[in-house]
């Protein structure tokens, strides 16, 4: 059921077994799981049903490190959280990915992905994947009847990877429904999270003070609770909820907000693709990202080439992922670059809900642009629709990398205040010449892989793409925040452990990417659900036989 705190009466206190912080896709996920179960829960949920600014400009902040996006376009801040933007991008992580490398500094899960593996069966049907397995030779199989192919690698240092894609599942919106029937689940939404609060010696939590934007107050008390209120804000509560430890609460150690990671991305090289109708449907990044993506027997998927895990262990790298990026008439010049900038920011503007006043800002301010490549978008609209496999079209390479955790890249808390009075958090992305090499010699592989089966050729356009220029000057992100209360048995080295219990805090757990000690170069979702479920599937033993 739902309850929105804004209605509710002031001063309000209330009791439950397990408390959400977070109606997002791990928070909901595990409320889901509860269902049914003879506790009553309560989910304390920042914003309502949809964006509304005032919440939204809550997760203003500052960028120091890295050039990053703004805090508050990159993630959304009403019931399903960041489910509300997200693509759908699925895969499960490889073995590897979770295994101590001697060549990645601070790399190794305290599980297995053995382990996980049940969940990750479970979390496919809460983000409505199907159970197709990731296999390239099942999918080889189902792709020969359409006359698309997956490149013949063997031999080769590279390999092709699957994904496959959710609706995607938008979390508030499918579930809603379900959570509203449910008699033990109590949402209140447009509810603040502004302190933890513990007893003297800071072993347990005790409880919750919740404000609106209005004003009003309240204060949960539960026997277990849990943090999911994504990578970056996970790791700001904890820092804010300072008053029995300065440091922030389960910050003995210093490690709160440490190991920020989000998956680099960058485009490089420039090319010519040879046998586009028999490769491109399912290589082609800029095909996932629309409305034609490949769908084969219902089931929606994309490739993508990697260095095999064999290679990854003989040369020293981390996981990557590369694709092929189509490009259209007039969209590699500083106009389209423009232009695309103003439609980014009217897109979140409407998403996260800014007033009209600003959305007719940015785009009075992007006119100029529009106007300028009118002739040139009607070209690129043909070019796109009527002309798809034009011969001499431009492609690039995209690669997202695994990045090394670093504990230099941090969430830390700013100075300037939000609207509720929580010191703002401070991202500092940081990279290292690890990062960089790993980038260079995947794409580099890639690149030498295709070239020698005759995939792709050169084009002398003036535009090379160097991987090492563009590294410099190009690095983008993948809006995934993760790490910054990593997983690891020894608290020293990590903020919880491997049932997601927070060192030290007998009752507090965290639920999220922020739990990731690495992060593979996938997409997080499927496996932070995973996550979740396992932790749900946890906290019903402990909340069922012990007092916590």
């Amino acid at each position: 059921m739902f309850q929105d705190m804004r209605g509710a009466p002031d001063g309000a206190s209330h009791e439950a077994d397990l408390c959400i912080i977070g109606g997002g896709t791990a928070g909901l996920a595990l409320a889901r799981l509860m269902i049914g179960k003879p506790f009553k829960v309560i989910v304390l949920e920042s914003g309502g049903f949809k964006s509304e600014w005032p919440t939204q400009a809550l997760y203003k902040g500052e960028s120091v490190g890295q050039q990053y996006e703004a805090l508050e376009s990159n993630r959304s801040r009403f019931l399903g959280g960041s489910s509300n933007c997200w693509g759908g991008w699925c895969r499960i992580f490889d073995e590897q990915d979770f295994e101590a490398r001697d060549w990645v500094p601070n790399s190794g899960w305290p599980i297995t992905k053995a382990q996980l593996d049940p969940y990750y069966e479970k979390a496919r049907d809460v983000l409505e994947v199907g159970q197709a397995p990731f296999d390239e030779a099942y999918w080889r199989e189902k792709l020969a009847p359409e006359g698309i192919d997956l490149m013949q690698l063997a031999g080769s240092d590279v390999q092709t990877v699957i994904n496959q894609f959710s609706p995607p599942t938008r979390m508030g919106i499918r579930y809603r429904k379900e959570i509203e029937a449910a008699i033990n689940v109590h949402v209140h939404l447009n509810a603040n999270v502004v302190d933890i609060a513990t007893g003297a010696e800071a072993k347990g939590v005790t409880e919750l003070k919740v404000v609106t934007l209005g004003g009003k107050t309240a204060t949960v008390r539960a026997r277990a609770y849990v943090l999911a209120c994504g990578g970056i804000e996970n790791a700001r509560l904890l820092l804010a909820s300072n008053k029995t430890q300065p440091a922030g609460l389960g910050n003995d150690n210093d490690v709160v907000g440490r190991y920020f990671m989000d998956h680099p991305r960058i485009s490089s090289l420039s090319f010519r693709m040879q046998d586009q109708k028999r490769y491109r449907r399912v290589y082609d990044h800029t095909l996932a990202l629309t409305r034609r993506r490949l769908s084969v027997a219902h089931l929606k998927m994309a490739a993508h080439f990697a260095p095999t895990l064999e290679v990854q262990r003989q040369k020293g790298l981390l996981n990557s992922r590369t694709y092929v990026t189509a490009h259209y008439h007039g969209e590699l010049t500083g106009g389209y670059a423009r232009l695309r900038r103003m439609r980014q920011m009217l897109r979140d503007g409407r998403r996260f809900g800014l007033p009209l006043r600003r959305l007719a800002k940015y785009a009075i301010a992007g006119a100029p642009a529009a106007i300028a490549m009118a002739p040139d978008a009607v070209v690129g609209l043909y070019d796109n629709i009527i002309n798809p496999e034009r011969k001499d079209r431009e492609f690039t390479f995209e690669t997202v990398i695994e990045p090394v955790p670093n504990p230099q890249s941090r969430v830390t808390l700013g100075e300037a205040k939000d609207a509720l009075g929580m010191n703002v958090a401070r991202v500092d992305w940081r990279l290292t010449s690890q990062d960089r090499d790993n980038f260079i010699q995947s794409v580099s592989m890639v690149n030498g892989a295709l070239r020698e089966r005759g995939v792709v050729t050169s084009m002398n356009n003036g535009r090379s793409g160097d991987p090492a220029e563009m590294w410099e000057k190009d690095v983008q992100w993948c809006w995934h925040h993760m790490g910054t209360t990593r997983m690891h048995e020894n608290p020293k080295q990590g903020v919880v452990d491997q049932h997601c219990k927070v060192h030290g805090v007998a009752n507090l757990f965290i639920a999220g990417s922020s739990v990731f000690p690495t992060v593979s170069s996938d997409t997080p979702t499927l496996t932070l659900v995973a996550l979740a479920l396992r932790l749900g599937e946890h906290l019903t033993g402990v909340l069922g036989s012990v007092a916590l």
